[in-house]
């Protein structure tokens, strides 16, 4: 029987400005990420997860994104578990922009209303050049982890209202 990694990406959105120099604003501490706004919030992963870095750019000339990713691990570097949380939210100078996510593909988690989706396969997917995978791919590398060949995730995406408007 063949073992899956399991990923769980936690996606964000929010409104807040593009900053010149680009660094993440949340705060990591352990395995626990603070977000002090866009959305206040705290995010707790287990204790065992392993802090690999965060990174921060606008995604595609239209989202202000930043990743933050964990992992449990074996002894061989190879991922188990991964958590990819990501803050994301339109640039500014795109006010049209917003998602649109349907009314069937939400549901609340925690209380909160979450677009969901669940993921099986291969993990050797080529990112595309600038996307939040190719950023991903390149935190895990460069701390010397590898991917198992096959993986499942969850993927949860939280709207939030900011100035009337569901980003």
């Amino acid at each position: 029987m063949k073992r899956l990694g399991v990923m769980a990406v936690l996606a964000m959105s929010c409104v807040v400005g593009v900053t010149q120099d680009l660094l993440p604003e949340r705060v990591v501490k352990g395995s626990t990420i603070t977000s002090h706004s866009d959305p206040a919030m705290r995010i707790e992963l287990p204790h065992q997860a392993q802090y690999l870095g965060g990174d921060r750019w606008v995604l595609y000339a239209v989202a202000d994104c930043e990743i933050h990713v964990f992992v449990e691990a074996d002894a061989k570097k190879q991922v188990r578990r991964m958590y990819w949380i990501q803050f994301e939210q339109f640039v500014p100078n795109r006010p049209e922009l917003q998602h649109n996510y349907k009314p069937e593909e939400l549901t609340k988690f925690a209380g909160m209303e979450m677009y969901v989706r669940a993921r099986f396969g291969r993990s050797d997917e080529v990112a595309k050049e600038g996307s939040d995978l190719e950023h991903v791919q390149a935190l895990v590398r460069a701390k010397g982890y590898s991917m198992p060949p096959e993986m499942m995730n969850a993927r949860l995406v939280g709207c939030w209202i900011h100035n009337g408007v569901k980003s």
